[in-house]
This record gives structure tokens, C-alpha cells and sequence, in this order.
């Protein structure tokens, strides 16, 4: 299996974790496969950047609704 199969599934994921991006990334850096094109790079950067936003104020949300119970 070559490089080109192990990335494409961390792609097409729908959520991609840290660890998937750090690896995508440093496949693509060190070993110099370009499988994206810079759009494709910037959505997958966006769609991470939105899931750990997402994740943060579901997060806060949950902590306000805690400390108004507690009241």
C-alpha cells in the first residue's frame, strides 16, 4: 500500500481529528505528495477549525447551563 491509499480515508473522513491532520500534514510536507489542491487544503482546515469551535461553545454552553442549575 503506498502513501497515496493510506491518506485518501483520513480525507474523506467526515470528522478529522488532530492526529489525522498532523499525519496528513506531514505526509504531504516531508514526502512531497500533493494529493489536494490549496482549496482542498484550506476546507479541510476550515471543517477543523468549525468542529473545535463547535466543540468549545457546546462546552461553555453546557458549563452556563450547569452554574444556572446550580443557582
Amino acid at each position: 500500500m503506498d502513501n497515496t491509499q493510506q491518506i485518501k480515508p483520513i480525507v474523506l473522513e467526515k470528522n478529522i481529528s488532530a492526529s489525522n491532520l498532523l499525519l496528513l500534514h506531514a505526509l504531504l510536507t516531508h514526502s512531497g505528495l500533493l494529493i489536494l489542491d490549496c482549496y482542498q487544503l484550506i476546507m479541510l482546515n476550515t471543517h477543523y477549525l468549525v468542529m473545535t469551535a463547535n466543540k468549545s461553545l457546546k462546552r461553555q454552553a453546557q458549563r452556563k447551563h450547569c452554574k444556572n442549575w446550580l443557582k
